[in-house]
């Protein structure tokens, strides 16, 4: 017959206890990725955690290209002086080097001061030797001494000599004892001059010597305090003692001074 009309559904039933849970279902294939949501906001900066250990060092990696240089960085400043190494040793000597083409000519530099006349050398071999004597020298003794005349002679040799002797007195009735002097194996022939006071007969007196030495006394002059010349000449034959010619002389009077002059000189020529 036909069907009744749908009854009022009745009220709900209580709740069945739960049964147990039933076995998992294999996995559905993965259904199509969803559209991205948007970007949510940043989070705050959360605390840093605290470092890990350090993790063992890798191996080197290769070495990448050369970089291009930079710029050259401004000079630093010179810093202290190193120590002095030791000295190292000392290199071959190198080749000679070729000589340089000359130089022109420098300017002709000042002509210098005239440098002080250096003393006399000693007397050579020259024919003719000469004593002058150089200041004056004052005698008041009787006895014959060396003038600043003399002259050196060779042994085995002969001698022209010749002097002139500048002497005065400080009163007219002193004379001039002169003479001259030489090795004792001089000989020759001599003769010495001595000018005399205007009051006795003869101007000068005069006498010849054949030996190594000889002088003559004279007994006053013309004038005081005035030049008077006496001459010594003559040959002289030195024997084989080399020595010295030298011009002597003396006062007559003791402690009466006579002067022998400076200027006074003797001449020897080598014969």
């Amino acid at each position: 017959g036909t069907a009744g009309a749908q009854g009022a559904t009745g009220p709900q039933g209580l709740t069945g206890a739960t049964g147990p849970q039933g076995a998992t279902g294999a996995t559905g294939p993965q259904g199509p990725a969803g559209t991205a949501g948007a970007q949510g906001a940043t989070g705050p900066q959360g605390l840093t955690g605290a470092t890990g250990p350090q993790g063992a060092t890798g191996a080197t990696g290769p070495t990448g290209p050369q970089g291009l240089t930079g710029a050259t960085g401004p000079t630093g400043a010179t810093g202290p002086q190193g120590a002095t190494g030791p000295q190292g040793a000392t290199g071959a000597t190198g080749p000679q080097g070729t000589t340089g083409a000359t130089g022109p000519a420098g300017a002709t530099g000042a002509t210098g001061a005239t440098g002080a006349t250096g003393a006399p050398g000693p007397s050579g071999d020259s024919a003719i030797t000469k004593a002058i004597q150089g200041a004056d020298v004052s005698s008041s003794v009787t006895a014959l001494a060396a003038s600043g005349m003399s002259v050196a002679v060779a042994a085995n040799t002969s001698y022209r000599v010749e002097a002139f002797v500048v002497f005065r007195s400080v009163i007219t009735t002193t004379g001039a004892n002169i003479g001259y002097n030489s090795t004792a194996s001089t000989t020759g022939a001599m003769r010495v001059e001595v000018p005399l006071s205007a009051a006795a007969a003869a101007t000068s007196l005069s006498n010849g010597f054949s030996g190594s030495q000889g002088s003559v006394l004279g007994t006053g002059v013309s004038a005081a305090n005035t030049d008077h010349v006496a001459h010594i000449r003559g040959i002289l034959h030195i024997g084989a003692t080399a020595g010295n010619v030298t011009v002597e002389f003396a006062s007559e009077v003791a402690a009466s001074a006579v002067t022998l002059r400076a200027g006074s000189t003797l001449i020897l020529t080598k014969l």
